[in-house]
């Protein structure tokens, strides 16, 4: 069916969606969005680190959404299912991949641009582990967005090695100040990156804040 609140073109399978996120969640319930790799695979490190980083959101009381396939977005759902939360997964039309089977909610979009959208205005926190081309879009997309006030204030949280490598070559070669890169907070591990959400949201609860409709 398509939900009250989504965009034209959007399907909302199974929860729908209201103005303070998925219908069913606790209006003072944040939902940490995990960017990261497709196409890490179960058993390897990097896909148990990404279902770590899902039990650790999950644990931490928090719902989590991811773009809803496979390797670390399965990886992560598969942590925070195991914990107890409840995952949404932004798919996109264009592909006939069906969602990982840890999704509760999906959203289907059409176009790239609605699915970024959704994963960035209606997230609490964005949490980035190591991935590729698309990984390093929705950063950036979530980047902007806090640089220029699009959205409120919160957490922009890059996990690994890779990631501390790519702000070092960024700093020294974008034409971007000193007060952007204060919005990221660069950290090496899931438990780093779980104690960072906790902090946040001990200080700025969901309930004081809007979430951005997906328009």
């Amino acid at each position: 069916m398509t939900g009250e609140s989504g965009s034209p073109g959007d399907e909302i399978r199974e929860g729908g969606v209201n103005a303070s996120g998925v219908r069913g969640f606790p209006a003072d319930k944040p939902i940490v969005v995990v960017f990261g790799s497709s196409v890490a695979k179960p058993g390897d490190g990097l896909y148990e680190q990404g279902r770590r980083m899902g039990e650790l959101i999950g644990r931490a009381g928090f719902n989590m959404m991811t773009g809803g396939y496979t390797g670390l977005m399965e990886a992560a759902s598969h942590g925070a299912h195991e914990a107890g939360a409840r995952v949404i997964g932004i798919t996109l039309k264009k592909f006939a991949e069906k969602p990982n089977p840890f999704v509760r909610d999906e959203i289907s979009t059409a176009t790239f641009s609605k699915r970024f959208k959704w994963l960035i205005g209606r997230a609490d926190a964005y949490v980035a582990m190591r991935g590729g081309m698309g990984t390093l879009a929705e950063v950036s997309f979530a980047w902007q967005e806090l640089a220029v006030e699009m959205i409120a204030p919160r957490p922009l949280i890059l996990v690994g090695a890779a990631w501390r490598a790519i702000v070092e070559c960024w700093t020294e070669n974008l034409l971007t100040g000193a007060d952007e890169y204060r919005l990221i907070t660069l950290v090496e591990t899931p438990e780093e990156a779980s104690a960072k959400l906790s902090e946040f949201f001990a200080v700025h609860p969901i309930s004081r804040r809007a979430r951005r409709a997906a328009s």
